[in-house]
Formats: structure tokens, sequence, C-alpha cells
């Protein structure tokens, strides 16, 4: 399968200016890693990885069974600025459950270190079977490349991708400067019928 097949970009839906005019630098500099300390083991190994977890309560609402980390929410204690932050994630996040009829699953803002990588791997929930993944590369550059069935891919800041994460996938940052993306699940309605 050709990558063009395996990536797929979302032309006609744009993120909102205020989080891609975000400045990330507080979050990323001052040894906001450190939060994940106090998790359980699962999520002190994603230290490497920076992952902010976003909650939603809808979830019960909806009566959807969720992860079991969903009732959890990681996010650095010392970092001011987290509710707009927040805030700004979820309106990208409604931006697509609008655009999917769906429900989100989960959002995350996955912060990669420089000169780090997340090696291949396939998501084997039986959830994502059913959600369409999503990033939204927020601050990128021309040194990181995404690949998907071991083809290099470079996702440009500010566009909405879908890939399918059941795909074999991996993440090389070769640059000196932190990579973010903004990556959301999302379970269409009609899976819930």
């Amino acid at each position: 399968m050709k990558l063009v097949e395996k990536i797929k970009i979302l032309n006609d839906i744009a993120p909102t200016k205020e989080l891609l005019d975000y400045d990330f630098t507080e979050l990323i500099s001052n040894d906001s890693y450190s939060f994940l300390n106090g998790y359980p083991p699962i999520f002190r190994k994603l230290r490497t990885y920076g992952m902010i977890f976003f909650p939603f309560e809808h979830w019960e609402n909806e009566k959807i069974v969720r992860s079991d980390y969903k009732n959890i929410v990681i996010s650095p204690s010392n970092y001011s600025d987290k509710e707009y932050l927040h805030t700004i994630c979820m309106d990208n996040v409604k931006i697509l459950e609008d655009y999917y009829q769906a429900i989100a699953k989960n959002a995350v803002l996955d912060i990669l270190p420089p000169n780090e990588h997340i090696n291949e791997h396939v998501d084997k929930s039986i959830i994502y079977t059913y959600c369409h993944r999503v990033h939204l590369p927020i601050v990128t550059n021309s040194n990181v490349y995404f690949y998907v069935g071991g083809y290099p891919y470079q996702m440009p800041k500010g566009i909405f991708f879908e890939f399918s994460n059941k795909d074999l996938h991996a993440v090389q940052n070769f640059s000196s400067k932190t990579r973010i993306h903004l990556v959301v699940d999302l379970l269409p309605k009609s899976s819930l019928l």
C-alpha cells in the first residue's frame, strides 16, 4: 500500500489560530516532565514522550467504556497556563468531533523532546478498530519524520492528518527542538448504536 493511502490529509477543516500560535516555551523548558514521577510505571514510562492526557467527562454520560487512564489527568502541577491550553486544545477536539460526527476517546499533547524517537509499534486496543486517529502538528520542523509502514513522512504544522494506528508506525525527531502534536482518537457516533 502506498503512503498516500496510509495518511489522509484533512484539507476541508482547519485548526484554531489560538492553538497554532500558542507559546509552549514554559511547558517544555521548566522540567515539566517531572509531573509523572508520582504515577504508576505505565505513566512514568511515558516521560520520554512527555504526554499530557485530557479527560472527557461526557464519556460517562454517553455510557461509553473508557480506557483505565481516562479518570486520570496528567498535567504539570507547576505549569501556570494549563487551563487556557486545555481550552484551546478542546476547541480543536470539538472541530474534529463535529467533522467526524464522533466522540473523542482521548486527546493527547504528544511532546517529543529533541533527538528522541518513538519506536515502531501498532496500537493494539480493540477500540482502535473503530476510531479515527488524527494528528495536528503544532510545533515541528523539517527534521521530524513520521513513519507509517516503514515509509517516512513529514507532517507540516497546522494541518490535520488521519492515519490508522493499526498500521506499524514510529516517529523520529532528528532536530534540536521539541516536537508537539495534538493527537485525538475519535469514535464515530454511528458505532455506538
